[in-house]
C-alpha cells in the first residue's frame, strides 16, 4: 500500500542491480484503478513487474532479491526471457513505503 501516491513513482523509478546490470522495477496498476476510491488502490498490492533482467537470471536469484526487497514469500514467478523480465506475485500484500527503503540498500550480485 502507499501513504502517497508519489511513493508508487519513486518505486517504479528507483534503478537496481541484478548480476551487474541495471533492472527497473515496475508496480502494476490495479485493474481497477479508474474506480479506485484512495492512491492505496492504484496499484497492485502483491504483483510487480522486474524489467531489463540479465539473459541468464534463475528463478532463485529473483526469488532471493524480491523477498529481500519486499520481505515477503513469493508465490510465483514468470520469467519471459525473449524480453527479458518477469512478473512476480507475492503471496501477501507488500508495503511499497517500506520496500522503497529496503531497495536502496539491497545489491544481488548472483
Amino acid at each position: 500500500t502507499f501513504e502517497e501516491s508519489e511513493v508508487a513513482t519513486r518505486v517504479a523509478a528507483r534503478k537496481q542491480k541484478v548480476q551487474g546490470k541495471s533492472i527497473t522495477i515496475q508496480l502494476l496498476k490495479n485493474r481497477n484503478a479508474l474506480t479506485a476510491s484512495s492512491a492505496d488502490d492504484e496499484y497492485e498490492p502483491n504483483q510487480v513487474l522486474l524489467l531489463g533482467l540479465p539473459a541468464d537470471v534463475n528463478h532463485e536469484l529473483i526469488d532471493l532479491f524480491l523477498k529481500t526487497y519486499t520481505m515477503r514469500d513469493i508465490q510465483h514467478v514468470e520469467v519471459r526471457e525473449e524480453n527479458l523480465r518477469a512478473l512476480v506475485v507475492l503471496e501477501s500484500p507488500c508495503d511499497f513505503n517500506v520496500a522503497s527503503e529496503n531497495i536502496s540498500k539491497t545489491t544481488l550480485l548472483g
